[in-house]
């Protein structure tokens, strides 16, 4: 299996020396980290000097990118991937109506290369899953930068977003949901920017579209953009004077019709 095992168990296919050496790179940057930015919120290091997130913000996307490739997967047994290489190899590649954007841009990505096979295939889902995790980092730094005010609070949010649990999808796994996970991002955060009156909440409504484009599941988001599109409107403010029970009839009635729509998609779509 050297060489072979996907994940945090590709040490055991790694030399001895390679883990020690990420490690104690990984110990000392945490160092550097605490040491440059943690001495106090208020000085100028941890300030919202913008010359040094931009150099900051570059030296994060250069570690993150190079860590997506070296560390990339090295096989493909986990969910449908060997099903999704072989769809993609194909010469009339399937593309499936609940993640149609996702398959189209493999399919884009596999013609614009002039990749072919199984080989090809698997390229094109790396590019892609490399590129989308260089975007989600960019956004995450731009945005970071309008929410919060100084250096620390910026890396810390992005460092923390880059660790959660959707960032494998980023080191050339092969699945149809890296550039989903980037536009759930946007969504989330033109939401967030929105609310803090940094940029126009109509713009959440073009990336919806979007997310629900590239797959089926970006439906999920609808509450949500809902709630940033009626916030702080008459409309709200109606609802907010509703009686009570109004209001809990309007939650009851809410859900009824969700679960009325689950339970029909669920009958009849082997998806759901």
């Amino acid at each position: 299996l050297s060489g072979r095992i996907w994940g945090i168990d590709i040490w055991s296919g790694a030399p001895g020396a390679i883990p020690l050496f990420v490690v104690g790179f990984v110990v000392g940057a945490c160092v550097w980290f605490l040491q440059y930015f943690g001495a106090s919120r208020n000085t100028e290091r941890s300030s919202a000097s913008d010359r040094t997130y931009v150099l900051l913000s570059l030296g994060l996307l250069a570690l993150f990118v190079l860590a997506f490739y070296f560390f990339r997967a090295r096989t493909h047994f986990l969910g449908d991937g060997y099903t999704l290489l072989s769809l993609l190899a194909a010469d009339n590649p399937l593309i499936k109506q609940r993640e149609i954007g996702e398959s189209l841009i493999h399919v884009w990505v596999k013609n614009i290369f002039g990749l072919s096979g199984e080989a090809g295939a698997l390229k094109a889902f790396q590019i892609i899953s490399v590129s989308a995790g260089a975007l989600y980092l960019a956004a995450l730094s731009i945005a970071a930068r309008k929410l919060f005010e100084n250096n620390l609070q910026r890396a810390l949010f992005v460092v923390g977003i880059m660790c959660a649990g959707n960032a494998p999808l980023f080191f050339g796994y092969v699945e149809n949901y890296s550039v989903f996970a980037v536009s759930v991002l946007l969504v989330t955060l033109i939401g967030a920017l929105s609310l803090s009156d940094v940029v126009s909440k109509l713009w959440i409504i073009p990336a919806l579209a979007f997310s629900i484009w590239l797959h089926a599941l970006g439906v999920t988001l609808i509450p949500g953009v809902a709630y940033v599109l009626v916030r702080d409107t008459r409309l709200a403010q109606l609802l907010s004077n509703l009686a009570l029970r109004w209001k809990l009839s309007l939650a009851a009635a809410t859900l009824a019709l969700f679960g009325s729509v689950f339970v029909y998609f669920y009958r009849t779509n082997i998806f759901f």
